[in-house]
């Protein structure tokens, strides 16, 4: 997993955090208060930013403390970011002008 893939599964996840929690009717000033000081607001508000990555043990200790099943709170899947390479984008140009000329007067539907 690269840094954008990395960064984009914190956030699915993150929003996947703020969801459960507001489903709760939790405030993250309630989640502190509720847990004794146990889950610090700011700790939490950066695991739901995205901001601060959360350990296997810790998303399993929040789920608990939720009363959901850690599952709940993974994103369905894996975001997967798409960026081309510098050298694929010089091959499709590069096709793309070896190309060019098959195409002229070709139009939807066929040929002019």
């Amino acid at each position: 997993m690269n840094a954008q893939e990395s960064r984009a599964y914190a956030l699915a996840l993150g929003a996947n955090l703020r969801r459960i929690r507001k489903e709760l009717g939790l405030s993250l000033t309630r989640v502190e208060e509720k847990s004794n000081g146990h889950w610090k607001q700011v700790v939490v508000g950066s695991y739901e930013r995205g901001d601060r990555n959360i350990t296997v043990p810790r998303l399993a200790a929040l789920a608990e403390f939720y009363g959901v099943p850690v599952a709940d709170l993974l994103p369905e899947t894996a975001p997967v970011a798409v960026v081309p390479t510098e050298e694929a984008l010089r091959l499709a140009r590069r096709i793309t002008a070896l190309l060019g000329g098959l195409y002229d007067g070709y139009e939807v539907g066929g040929w002019q």
